[in-house]
């Protein structure tokens, strides 16, 4: 029988139509990931990696909101709206909370919750 990638052209275009279906079959797993992946999203399951701030892990895997973390951010965003910098909402969160509190990390907080509200 031979060698099926062999030198002559027979043997080429078989090796590249198998190399086409492989890709289309790559793609079509991808797609497939991404669409379960943002059907999850929907569903509020989590999807691994870090717990969001405010959430946690629950029964059936879904995201279920922590109170004592609801209540953190919800005194940021009362912070934020009065006219603190997030500098000094980290000042006032580490007297709160007796943690250090980063302002990047604040800003990403209000920014994501701003963004909530929008939707």
């Amino acid at each position: 029988m031979g060698d099926v990638v062999s030198a002559d052209s027979l043997g080429s275009i078989f090796y590249q139509i198998l190399s086409i279906m492989s890709e289309w079959y790559r793609k079509s797993l991808s797609e497939k990931q991404l669409l379960a992946k943002d059907n999850l999203r929907k569903q509020g399951k989590y999807l691994g990696g870090k717990v969001v701030k405010g959430f946690d892990i629950g029964e059936d895997n879904k995201l279920v909101e922590c109170e004592k973390e609801q209540k953190e951010i919800r005194l940021i965003l009362m912070h934020r709206s009065s006219g603190l910098t997030y500098k000094q909402i980290c000042d006032e969160m580490q007297k709160h909370t007796r943690k250090k509190w980063h302002p990047s990390f604040v800003h990403k907080l209000v920014h994501r919750e701003q963004q909530l509200e929008v939707a």
